[in-house]
């Protein structure tokens, strides 16, 4: 249900947006001149305010919606970094045996710098220097890819992924800085980076196979065992995985959404009043989800997959099963008297249920 709401979630949030910018991109010319300088949010809001009174009240419901959701993203931001300062760095690697209170402490001032510094950058950056700072959040976030997807299938060792993540980020700095040398293929400088990543752990993981797995004792006081493929296969035993030809299609589709085919530079062919890439990659961006979204409902998890084997399980015993015996019970450590249960009439009643032959009291 959850991957199913992601794939359904774009559409619902994206489509709102383009078609305030395919607004302002068509209008904009015939509005006043304080209305051509801003965003397509805020030109729109100054023309509906123009309206009447209930469109204004519109815009600030709207503004005001646009700024819980930017501040419900930046706290979101800000507690997650300040969480993974005080107890992934501090308390799990600087000081293991930190109190409460400092912990607290080094998650407010963390806090606190978080803000500051995300205020300064706010002010100084531009909208000019947002492609800039998206580039060195991809070229760091795809570093984490190799350590997750290769650790759901086989067991790679710290050291291997620790070198690949080091690897991985100064090839893409020397990649963003000094030259891209995958550019003719059109591979961002992230990618480059992370296929670095993914070179360096292959061959890591190789040369240092017959390492034995590091043991955190904090960690494993923690959270337990140390996961590991193994761990993953057995809690997976006798789920359904979604349908691989279908996983297949939808990564076709998506990366079918780029639009690499045709010569660069050339006037764009024109479809409905759109760019015909614009229409490729709607189709494909849709195909791409529909296939996904069917992978996604053919995910059966242990329980599911067996409800629907059609299998049925023998019918509970009875607890009131009648016996002949002595039955010995033992609490806190205090042997309690033995019990002599004898309910024979209720025994040949259950038994004739249970295919017409008594059952035989035990021992």
């Amino acid at each position: 249900v959850v991957v199913m709401a992601l794939l359904l979630a774009p559409f619902l949030t994206m489509v709102p947006g383009v078609v305030a910018g395919i607004t302002e991109a068509t209008f904009s010319e015939s509005w006043p001149y304080p209305s051509q300088g801003g965003s397509a949010f805020a030109a729109i809001g100054n023309e509906l305010k123009r309206s009447g009174p209930f469109e204004y009240f519109l815009v600030a419901m709207l503004t005001c919606s646009a700024l819980a959701a930017i501040m419900s993203t930046a706290d979101s931001v800000i507690l997650g970094a300040s969480n993974a300062l005080s107890i992934d760095i501090f308390q799990g690697v600087l000081r293991p045996g930190a109190s409460q209170e400092a912990i607290v402490r080094c998650g407010a001032f963390a806090s606190v710098a978080m803000t500051v510094a995300g205020i300064a950058l706010g002010v100084n950056v531009t909208s000019a220097d947002f492609g800039t700072l998206l580039t060195m959040q991809n070229g760091i976030i795809l570093q984490a890819v190799p350590a997750f997807l290769l650790g759901l299938f086989c067991d790679v060792s710290t050291q291997a992924i620790t070198a690949g993540i080091l690897c991985g980020i100064v090839g893409f700095v020397l990649a963003w800085t000094v030259g891209n040398p995958l550019a003719p293929l059109h591979v961002p400088v992230a990618n480059v980076g992370a296929l670095a990543n993914f070179a360096v752990v292959a061959v890591a993981q190789g040369l240092i196979r017959r390492c034995e797995a590091p043991q955190d004792a904090y960690g494993q006081s923690r959270f337990g065992e140390r996961l590991c493929a193994e761990t993953i296969r057995k809690s997976m035993k006798g789920t359904e995985e979604p349908d691989r030809v279908l996983l297949a299609l939808s990564g076709v589709c998506v990366l079918l959404t780029v639009p690499f085919y045709g010569a660069l530079g050339l006037p764009a062919g024109l479809s409905l009043g759109f760019p015909t890439w614009v229409g490729i990659c709607f189709l494909t961006s849709i195909s791409a989800a529909v296939l996904a979204f069917w992978a996604a409902w053919t995910w059966r998890s242990a329980e599911v997959s067996g409800a629907s084997e059609g299998g049925c399980s023998a019918p509970p015993v009875p607890s009131d099963l009648p016996v002949r015996g002595h039955v010995a019970q033992e609490a806190d450590g205090v042997a309690l008297d033995a019990i002599d249960v004898e309910i024979s009439g209720v025994a040949e009643e259950f038994g004739g249920r249970a295919g017409g032959q008594p059952l035989s009291p035990p021992g």
